[in-house]
């Protein structure tokens, strides 16, 4: 079998251009993992324009790359890596790791101050442009966009790293005169960007941000009895980015309830999680996942056509993932704010034999993330009822929390495309060692927060498992990359020099060729220029 090798140097550390290299030194090859990676040595993100690492930990549950990994956005308490950040709060950076320009992204409306508020990320699109985060601060927008903000709640914004501008995503309605939605103590979002739009996939628990045209996107009225604050609702924003006078206008911004039940008319009546999105450019459509424990999302008959199982008097009152489909360019009415939803998807579905699945029994789902094409959702499950049909082969987990992909077919013509009424689920094992599903022992500890590349070829994840690769000798949480083409596992949150670090690391994300991971670590002991235990932001290199 071949086996990874991590490239170690001996080092000195030079700060150039912001970015750390290594001096070239005397080079050595260690055996480190039971796979066919080569992991090359780290770079710290979490560093200033001129070169010095962050004062302060970075934080979140977040991170994000780059398709080609040269820009990650992250969150810090840091004060020394943008000279407009004058507070002490958390904020939002980027960082070209070819240019080495740190750029702070949570700025107030005239570009030279941090907000008065502490921020969250919550998403980048592919190619570094624009980044999704909130805010309770009201003076963030930029130019026409400034908004009216009465309630002093978060609430997400979105910035253009180009132009320099940032708008509310959150707005109230779909008529001026415009404000911020009248309720937003807490935000979960998600960003794609595709054909002259951004998509914000988000929950709230506001009232008032669909209301005066038709809200299920097909001109139907949403019942307003249930659109109320008592539960968190996904929502879908659809902003033009065409130009920045578009991007700035909310007239040409558009917000769609998502999470409806079957009939496409009535809101979920339960709260709602975790939102993530892709999009399917090659069929103009939005996928959209979100976790929630209702059972009246879907229409069981279309399920697996009709196969959904014995269990669908007797759902599970667990978290489940679903998912549908957006039709983002047809247009019903003449009107650009109609647009065609499928059915709702039950991604979560427990698998019976090769032609039938039901709902899981038991257990409970979250953290979905959504490929960035759209054709594959990952997700973390706390039961051992979940397996792979591929085959005919079904697998029995060893019930800690696994991290599982789900691969939605078109049951006409397998294309893998997301199309209404076509839910039959494939679903595959993520968090295991190198080998196929089923040749190989099981994560013996937990497992959790995946991210997937953009094609959904490759998974990261964190995780306590000691027997994933046969290298790990600490006890610490650590983070994995498995290829699902060649269904290899790599450790890849790793010193400089290749040894397992002395303290926790996790919260990766993957560029979509699996070149490059970025993950955040609390380790003394990754990097050379770091003194003290704060939490800092990583980027290794895979070939």
């Amino acid at each position: 079998m071949m086996q990874v090798k991590w490239t170690s140097m001996i080092y000195r550390a030079v700060a150039l251009s912001g970015v750390f290299f290594l001096s070239a030194g005397l080079g050595c090859g260690t055996n480190v993992n039971d796979d066919m990676l080569t992991l090359y040595p780290l770079d710290l993100v979490d560093v200033s324009s001129g070169g010095a690492a962050g004062d302060s930990s970075v934080q979140g549950n977040k991170t994000y790359i780059s398709s080609d990994g040269t820009f990650i956005a992250f969150q810090s308490n840091s004060t020394n890596l943008d000279p407009r950040d004058t507070t002490q709060h958390t904020d939002v950076y980027r960082r070209n790791m070819v240019t080495g320009v740190t750029e702070l992204v949570s700025v107030n409306s005239t570009n030279n101050s941090s907000g008065q508020n502490s921020c969250e990320l919550y998403g980048m699109s592919g190619d570094g442009r624009y980044i999704l985060f909130d805010s309770r601060d009201t003076n963030l927008g930029s130019g026409n966009a400034a908004i009216s903000d009465g309630n002093s709640r978060n609430d997400l914004w979105l910035r253009d790293m180009d132009l320099g501008l940032t708008v509310c995503v959150s707005v109230s309605k779909d008529t001026g005169p415009y404000k911020t939605c009248d309720d937003g103590s807490w935000y979960s979002g998600a960003l794609v960007v595709a054909d002259g739009y951004a998509f914000v996939a988000f929950i709230s628990n506001s009232s008032d941000l669909v209301g005066d045209k038709g809200t299920n996107g097909e001109g139907a009225t949403v019942d307003a009895s249930l659109m109320n604050t008592a539960w968190y609702e996904v929502y879908l924003r659809k902003i033009d980015v065409s130009s920045s006078a578009n991007f700035l206008d909310y007239a040409k911004h558009y917000t769609y309830l998502i999470s409806l039940d079957e009939t496409k008319i009535k809101a979920s009546g339960s709260n709602s999680d975790y939102p993530s999105i892709g999009i399917d450019t090659v069929n103009d459509r939005v996928v959209v996942a979100w976790v929630t424990n209702t059972s009246d999302l879907i229409d069981e008959t279309l399920v697996n056509n009709g196969n959904i199982g014995s269990s669908t008097t007797t759902t599970s009152q667990e978290n489940n993932v679903y998912c549908r489909t957006f039709d983002y360019q047809t247009t019903i009415g003449g009107s650009m704010y109609h647009t065609v939803m499928s059915e709702n998807i039950l991604v979560s579905s427990q698998y019976v034999d090769p032609t039938n699945r039901s709902y899981p029994k038991s257990g409970s789902c979250s953290y979905p993330a959504v490929s960035g094409d759209g054709h594959y959702i990952s997700f973390q499950y706390t039961s051992d009822k979940l397996g792979i049909n591929s085959g005919g082969t079904q697998i029995d987990y060893n019930g800690v929390i696994d991290i599982l992909r789900a691969k939605i077919y078109d049951t006409a013509t397998s294309s893998g495309v997301f199309v209404p009424g076509c839910l039959a689920v494939e679903t595959e094992m993520v968090s295991i060692p190198t080998g196929a599903p089923g040749t190989t022992s099981f994560s013996n500890s937990d497992s959790t927060n995946p991210a997937l590349s953009s094609d959904g070829r490759y998974v990261t994840w964190q995780s306590s498992a000691a027997n994933l690769v046969s290298t790990d000798d600490k006890s610490y949480l650590d983070v994995f990359l498995r290829d699902m083409t060649t269904q290899t596992t790599t450790l890849v949150s790793r010193t400089l020099f290749g040894a397992t670090p002395t303290g926790n690391s996790g919260i990766g994300a993957v560029s979509d060729d699996g070149k490059y991971v970025t993950f955040l670590s609390q380790a003394f002991d990754m990097f050379p220029s770091i003194v003290g235990f704060n939490q800092h932001q990583y980027r290794v290199k895979v070939n």
